[in-house]
């Protein structure tokens, strides 16, 4: 029988688990998996947030006003589309 690792062992608690398997992601494992959406929610498109036309913007953009920058480089939902969702069970 072939050793589980901790995060495969289900004996194990949930905390030990999850501190194994991110230990063991790359970076680019762990930066993709912060770009998962919530079940039922997958946007298509490309921009699901807003991208600010310069350093000033970013620098004048206050900090409890999301999209606020004046003439953004593409604004929040540039592209994007959430398909039709079947919520039902």
């Amino acid at each position: 029988m072939e050793k589980l690792d901790v995060y495969e062992d289900s004996r194990m608690s949930v905390e030990d688990r999850v501190n194994d398997l991110v230990s063991q992601m790359t970076l680019e494992e762990k930066a993709g998996s912060m770009f998962f959406t919530m079940i039922g929610m997958t946007p298509e498109g490309k921009l699901p947030f807003e991208l600010p036309s310069s350093r000033e913007a970013v620098e004048n953009q206050k900090e409890d006003l999301p999209y606020d920058p004046k003439d953004p480089l593409y604004p929040f939902g540039y592209g994007l589309s959430y398909p039709a969702q079947n919520m039902s069970m």
